[in-house]
């Protein structure tokens, strides 16, 4: 059993949209107070079958710049808790997911919750949840991850980070993270070729522009009571 759990919440959000990306990924987010909602959605040339082989929490090292390993206990069945360890900057965090999910020959849903109990996890949030449904189509599979989280803002003697911009931070991170596995599913790829590929391509750079536009934004909606939202129609960003 592979329970897939992309949240690797507490560390991503750590680290420091939506727009066409690499063809077959599209996403949009929106941010507002310590809550963001993150909507990917994807189409992969394999089958269901061959697309968990690496849509799975496993696989996240490979592709991830900051998750560092993963560990998956097995709770009952169709349960389990998915730990992961994330380092960035010199720092090291665990955040936990309780995962259940539901399997068919053409269909598989997972869906996981954050375990504010455990780890590190309610140190960086107050709720989470991801929700992951791809179903089989004529030219393979469609895929759509949905993950909804409340941030805790981060304070240290030197820095203060808000919910905002590390709500922002950890979106980019996950938006990379598919993007790589795209390039790894639909190119035929290695990991180690389809990050340093992804660094160098036109979606890689915009990804990093994205970030810089919005950051500053990001940090002024902790005292504008604002939303911050960004629909795939506004940021172009051929592979």
């Amino acid at each position: 059993m592979k329970l897939f759990s992309r949240t690797v919440f507490a560390f991503l959000l750590l680290s420091s949209c939506a727009f066409a990306a690499p063809r077959g990924i599209d996403f949009n987010f929106n941010i507002q107070d310590d809550h963001f909602k993150l909507e990917i959605k994807q189409e992969f040339k394999k089958s269901l079958s061959e697309v968990r082989k690496k849509f799975t929490p496993e696989f996240l090292p490979q592709i991830s710049n900051v998750v560092k390993s993963v560990q998956i206990t097995p709770l009952k069945e169709s349960i389990s808790k998915v730990s992961v360890t994330g380092s960035k900057h010199g720092l090291s965090s665990t955040t936990v997911n309780i995962c259940t999910e539901k399997t068919t020959s053409n269909e598989w849903v997972s869906v996981c919750s954050l375990d504010l109990d455990n780890e590190d996890t309610g140190d960086f949030f107050n709720s989470g949840t991801e929700n992951i449904h791809c179903t089989t189509n004529p030219t393979g599979c469609s895929c759509s991850l949905i993950i909804e989280a409340s941030v805790k803002p981060q304070r240290s003697l030197f820095l203060y980070r808000s919910a905002e911009v590390l709500a922002l931070g950890g979106i980019v991170e996950l938006i990379h993270d598919q993007a790589v596995l795209n390039r790894i599913l639909n190119l035929n790829e290695t990991p180690k070729i389809a990050k340093t590929k992804f660094e160098e391509s036109n979606i890689g750079t915009c990804l990093g522009q994205i970030y810089s536009t919005y950051e500053g934004s990001a940090q002024k909606l902790a005292f504008t009571n604002k939303a911050l939202e960004v629909q795939s129609s506004l940021w172009r960003c051929n592979p």
